[in-house]
């Protein structure tokens, strides 16, 4: 059997111990360290205190299972990344390996799995994360910004966005996914800076007593002067710790507080708004200054730069 071209710290949560024996066997002649949690709040203490690089985890664990021992790992105080996630799973197999991708795990193995398999998964675990740190050493001291201004044309919205994405591609930080979870976030808040910002569709569509069409509106108002020229600016910068696009309107701004609230489930259905809540449910933070001509969206480190970069399945 091979070893693994790097040794890593590898923690198994099982309440098998027949089963965690076995991976400690397996994985111990791959030249890696092991250590086993039987249950999902000693699999807590087992990440505080070992630091592991991998978690291997069982979804079906006493006191806490699987899904909420990654709940756990989100608010975790480490001194290091926390672990990348390999969920074992039974019966339901796909399915529930599929929902646990979903809740932050990278991959996932079905009971009984083959050690060709669990091998191969670690090592491409332990190599995208050896990657990521050697990323993330390189650009520790880098900060990155970009900036443009462009006018209140929806034309320029796919622009500004298919920049935003060159220029996040560049780092290597941020795998496909999570560049696309930044860019949808990032598009609604510019179309709205464009559209209900600088264009005040909304109030042009209220003066002619919802006559206008969405469309007509848009090609009312790029065309006039006062509207179709004021600028939109957005900003993008970029360090280790977060990543943070602001977005400037010229247009009246609008009242913050009147916001929807985005724990209210149907915030969705309102008439207005549902941009907003898209936004929230995408990224780590978003925020509004300057009567809500500026647009803060945060995505910070854990969120995607560090956790999502890591996805390797």
């Amino acid at each position: 059997m091979t070893a693994s071209p790097s040794a890593a710290r590898i923690l198994v949560a099982d309440d098998d111990a027949q089963l965690c024996d076995a991976l400690v066997q397996l994985l111990g002649v791959a030249g890696h360290s092991v250590q086993t949690a039987g249950d999902g709040y000693a699999c807590i203490e087992a990440i505080r205190a070992f630091e592991p690089d991998v978690l291997i985890l069982d979804l079906s664990m006493p006191n806490l299972d699987g899904y909420g021992v990654i709940r756990e790992m989100e608010v975790l105080d480490l001194a290091s990344q926390p672990p990348d996630v390999i969920v074992l799973t039974g019966h339901a197999g796909v399915s529930e390996g599929a929902r646990a991708i979903r809740s932050g795990a990278i991959g996932f193995l079905t009971k009984p799995a083959r050690s060709v398999e669990i091998l191969t998964l670690i090592d491409r675990a332990v190599a995208a994360r050896r990657a990521l740190d050697q990323k993330l050493s390189a650009f520790s001291e880098s900060r990155k910004h970009w900036e443009c201004s462009v006018a209140c044309q929806r034309r320029n919205i796919r622009h500004v966005v298919n920049h935003i994405a060159a220029e996040i591609e560049v780092t290597g930080l941020i795998p496909p996914r999570g560049i696309r979870r930044i860019l949808m976030a990032a598009d609604e808040a510019i179309t709205n800076a464009v559209v209900h910002g600088g264009l005040e569709v909304g109030s042009l569509i209220k003066e002619r007593a919802d006559s206008l069409g969405f469309e007509q509106a848009c090609a009312i108002r790029e065309a006039q002067a006062g509207h179709g020229d004021r600028r939109v600016t957005v900003a993008l910068d970029i360090n280790p710790d977060e990543l943070v696009i602001t977005i400037q309107d010229q247009g009246p701004g609008f009242d913050v507080s009147d916001l929807p609230d985005p724990s209210d489930p149907d915030a969705l259905f309102r008439a207005s708004g549902r941009g907003i809540i898209i936004m929230q449910s995408l990224l780590d933070e978003v925020r509004f200054e300057d009567a809500g001509r500026r647009t803060i969206m945060v995505q910070r480190a854990r969120g995607t730069i560090e956790a999502s970069a890591k996805q390797v399945m």
